[in-house]
């Protein structure tokens, strides 16, 4: 008997009772009967899988639809049945290489009729093969079948879409295979952090490109988001160029599809190359950090006077690499100070000549604060 979920397809519009008795075919909702489901893939019947239809499959039939994706999109495929619950199978195939070959879907409505899947359809002029299949058990099935697109970004880095640092971006995952690229210009940020969250299960990472070649050498970043629940995390901080075009992308690393949203969180850190070293007075207490895994910090400043000068400084304790502080005469190799920087206050002395420039360049472990003063 056709329970209550059919009927409501059926008032709905979604389906249509027209059947021929020649045998199986599908029908659009408020227009004429298609013609006759196909055997084989290769003559495949067109239709439009986003207007909805109808089909009655028999026990152990195979039918075989074509439809078109030439934009690329993720789609919500729903089926409903006649019965109480959906024995036919549906799937969705495309030909790669002259081989048909299935497209992974996800079963996001456990429930057994209606069923509804998510798939994740590449852009292609050639068609998708939608496969019902009759079950082998059961006698012949009335099914109302519908798919709607939604909104999904790119999963190529080359069209991945526009965000903003500092803003909020929010989607979905998809499926499995699902990848979701975004663009954005780091402006007169150096430093990021990725800070998202997720449904509860889902855990995603997130990896930052600076081309679109897609290529492990141009991965500047990565993060993995994993949680047992829907909490807010934030990456490290990942090093970048200022006024840089830069390119992201999240997709699953383990649990199942869900929501996500992630925020790119900007900073300006201390330049990391000499030519941009950041400009201190003598006197004045300077604070700061090693963000990254080899870090470089570049500070400068002008000697007020000639003779020795004290340094004193200190910085949080490392297991592995102290951090520590060169000395230099712009432009000069030769070094006046090499200073493993230690929690307690560490002193050293040198000489400097009035209204000559200096560099300070600082490096060691990542994650570690320091502090300093010239007087």
């Amino acid at each position: 008997m056709k329970n209550n979920k059919f009927y409501r397809l059926l008032a709905a519009g979604l389906i249509s009772t027209t059947v021929l008795s020649a045998g199986p075919v599908a029908t659009f909702a408020g227009a004429p009967v298609v013609a006759q489901a196909a055997s084989t893939m290769d003559t495949a019947t067109e239709i439009d899988l986003f207007s909805g239809f109808e089909t009655t499959v028999s026990k152990g039939e195979v039918q075989y639809y074509k439809f078109y994706n030439t934009t690329g999109t993720a789609i919500d495929l729903t089926i409903g049945s006649n019965d109480n619950h959906i024995d036919a199978d549906v799937s969705i195939m495309k030909k790669i290489n002259g081989i048909y070959v299935n497209v992974r879907g996800y079963k996001y409505k456990k429930g057994s009729n209606p069923e509804a899947y998510y798939y994740c359809l590449e852009a292609d002029k050639n068609p998708y093969i939608l496969v019902v299949k009759g079950s082998e058990d059961e006698d012949s099935e009335t099914l109302g079948i519908t798919a709607t697109k939604l909104e999904d970004p790119s999963a190529s880095l080359k069209s991945g879409k526009k965000v903003k640092t500092g803003e909020l971006v929010s989607s979905r995952i998809y499926t499995k295979d699902d990848r979701d690229c975004y663009k954005f210009n780091s402006g007169k940020y150096n430093l990021i952090k990725i800070q998202a969250t997720s449904g509860n299960w889902a855990s995603n990472i997130y990896s930052v490109y600076k081309n679109t070649s897609g290529a492990s050498s141009s991965v500047v970043g990565s993060w993995n988001y994993n949680s047992l629940s829907s909490e807010t995390q934030t990456s490290d901080y990942i090093r970048l160029e200022k006024n840089t075009d830069y390119y992201i992308d999240a997709k699953l690393w383990n649990g199942d599809p869900e929501e996500y949203s992630f925020k790119i969180l900007g900073y300006v850190d201390v330049e990391n190359q000499e030519k941009k070293a950041s400009v201190v007075k003598m006197g004045k207490s300077v604070a700061g950090q090693l963000e990254v895994k080899d870090d470089v910090d570049y500070y400068k400043f002008k000697a007020t006077k000639s003779g020795k000068v004290k340094l004193t400084a200190s910085a949080e304790e490392a297991f592995f690499k102290d951090v520590t502080m060169d000395i230099y005469k712009k432009g000069s190799a030769s070094k006046l100070v090499t200073t493993e920087v230690k929690k307690t206050a560490t002193k050293a002395s040198f000489k400097v000549k009035k209204n000559k420039w200096y560099v300070v360049r600082i490096t060691g472990a990542a994650k570690k604060a320091y502090t300093f003063k010239i007087k």
